[in-house]
């Protein structure tokens, strides 16, 4: 994959524990395997394939750069941390 065919991801936090409300039409889908290609990208960087189901068995893919990935890691990180922040925060 071309470093120029990765798109620009928005993150985006919800608040609290209600999960985001989708359109019916959009299908949720279960990650089966996660391939890693070491050089994956045309940089070099590993490139990541997830391979997932829809309720039908229809089957589906899509790649992430590692890069996006560890930035993902990283907001997700950042969110834990601050909820453990939050509690430590209440109970004094």
């Amino acid at each position: 994959m071309k470093n120029s065919d990765v798109n620009q991801i928005h993150i985006q936090i919800a608040e609290g524990n209600e999960a985001p409300r989708y359109q019916p039409t959009t299908k949720e889908l279960v990650i089966n395997t996660a391939v890693i290609t070491k050089e994956g990208m045309e940089s070099g960087m590993p490139l990541v394939d997830f391979q997932m189901t829809d309720a039908e068995g229809k089957e589906y893919f899509t790649a992430l750069s590692a890069r996006v990935l560890c930035a993902l890691a990283e907001v997700v990180k950042g969110v834990i941390e601050m909820q453990e922040i939050n509690k430590r925060g209440k109970r004094h």
